[in-house]
């Protein structure tokens, strides 16, 4: 949770500011799910790229 205030200064719209919230917290629980059962492992890996473009593009907004 280090960036997570950087994300919510960035963010011009309070209305993003939750989405970027709840994605950070579905980023963390899948790098869990990576960190700690072998058999997610690609599963988490696609769901860590597609976090991170919606995290990249509230940062573009």
């Amino acid at each position: 949770m280090l960036f997570h205030s950087l994300l919510k200064v960035q963010t011009k719209n309070p209305m993003y500011y939750p989405l970027t919230r709840y994605t950070f917290l579905l980023l963390f629980h899948s790098i869990f799910i990576h960190l700690n059962r072998k058999s997610t492992v690609i599963l988490s890996y696609s769901n860590n790229i597609v976090y991170y473009n919606i995290i990249m593009y509230n940062l573009i907004l």
